[in-house]
C-alpha cells in the first residue's frame, strides 16, 4: 500500500481551517479476498471533502466513486457524491465472515448522497441475483434505501426489501417483502411473506 499526504493544522484549533491531501494507491489481501487496485484520492479543506477519485477493484468486487462531501456547515458548498459498484464473487469471503457458504451469481450497488451542509440525502440500492449463504437463498435480492443526516447524525433512515423465493432450509420458498423506518429515535419493522 503507497500512500501519500500532505495536512496543515491551524494554530486556532478550529476544525474548519484544517487542511489534509492524501493519495491512496496499493492492493491487499485477507485470505482468498484480494483487493488488486486501491486507489484513491482526497483533499480536506474548509469542512468540505473532496474525492475526484476512488477506486476499489478485486475478485469479490469493483467499486468506482467520487464528489464531495459538506463535513460542516460552514463547508461553502453542498454535498454531491455518488458511488457505483459490481458484486463478482463473495465466495472469498466466507470464511472471513465465519460462513461455510457465501455465493452469488452477481450484484449491483449504487449510492449517492446530496444537499446542503448539515442535511444531506442518501439513497441507494444493492441488487443481488442468486444469494446463497449457508442455509439461505433466494433467485434475487434487494434492498433500496434512503435517508437524511443532520449534522452527524443519522435523522431518518428507511429501506424496502425484497427477496424472492427466499428458502430457509428446509422450509418451501416464500416471497418476502420488509419495509423498515427509523425516525431519530424509533426503529419500525413491517415485513410481509407470501
Amino acid at each position: 500500500l503507497a500512500f501519500q499526504g500532505r495536512a496543515s493544522i491551524p494554530r486556532t484549533g478550529d476544525a474548519r481551517d484544517l487542511g489534509l491531501s492524501c493519495t491512496v494507491d496499493g492492493h491487499a489481501r485477507a485470505g482468498e479476498a484480494r483487493i488488486d487496485t486501491l486507489a484513491a484520492e482526497i483533499a480536506l479543506a474548509r469542512g468540505l471533502a473532496l474525492i475526484p477519485r476512488f477506486a476499489i477493484r478485486g475478485n469479490v468486487a469493483a467499486f468506482d466513486g467520487a464528489g464531495r462531501i459538506a463535513l460542516l456547515p460552514e463547508a461553502g458548498d453542498s454535498t454531491s457524491f455518488r458511488l457505483d459498484g459490481t458484486l463478482l464473487d463473495p465466495a472469498p469471503i466466507a470464511s472471513l465472515a465465519g460462513l461455510h457458504d457465501l455465493a452469488a451469481t452477481g450484484g449491483r450497488l449504487s449510492v449517492s448522497a446530496d444537499g446542503p451542509p448539515g442535511a444531506t440525502r442518501f439513497r441507494g440500492r444493492l441488487a443481488i441475483r442468486r444469494p446463497h449463504v449457508n442455509e439461505v437463498w433466494a433467485d434475487t435480492a434487494t434492498v433500496d434505501f434512503a435517508g437524511r443526516l443532520r449534522a452527524t447524525a443519522l435523522e431518518e433512515w428507511k429501506a424496502r426489501i425484497d427477496a424472492r423465493s427466499l428458502v430457509f432450509w428446509p422450509l418451501r420458498p416464500r416471497d418476502l417483502d420488509a419495509d423498515l423506518r427509523w425516525d431519530g429515535l424509533h426503529l419500525q419493522v413491517e415485513a410481509r411473506s407470501v
